[in-house]
């Protein structure tokens, strides 16, 4: 669902990451064995990327379920890039800074599970 059908392969063709993602496949044989792969390679910008475009295939199979919505993989990854958008603003507006005077990192955490029940995290951190 992540990675195989055509919709993914289009938003991972949108956001330029289509030929890591195809690699891995080849090489991995579940989508959590392929997400971690990729969150330890990427770099983070590509990383938070992929993150939001992970999360954005995920709610657009849930509107397809439960609300029979279906949505092209350029609104996919249209929500993806606005929500990265939105989340590096307020990382930037509201970094605290804590004792010492070190910046405290903000954490996005990204919970969802894959088929067989198997649960995959995505964790972003800025600061």
């Amino acid at each position: 669902m992540l990675f195989d059908c055509s919709k993914a392969r289009n938003v991972w063709l949108n956001c330029s990451l289509v030929n890591k993602v195809n690699s891995l496949m080849l090489n991995n044989n579940t989508a959590t064995e392929i997400t971690f792969v990729l969150l330890q390679e990427l770099l983070r910008e590509k990383a938070e990327q992929f993150s939001m475009n992970s999360w954005s295939l995920w709610k657009s199979r849930n509107l397809r379920i439960w609300h029979n919505i279906s949505e092209t993989s350029q609104a996919i990854t249209s929500r993806a890039r606005q929500m990265l958008i939105d989340w590096r603003k307020a990382n930037n507006r509201n970094l605290n800074v804590g004792a010492a005077g070190i910046p405290q990192t903000r954490v996005l955490l990204i919970v969802f599970t894959l088929q067989e029940g198997r649960v995959c995290c995505l964790l972003l951190g800025s600061g």
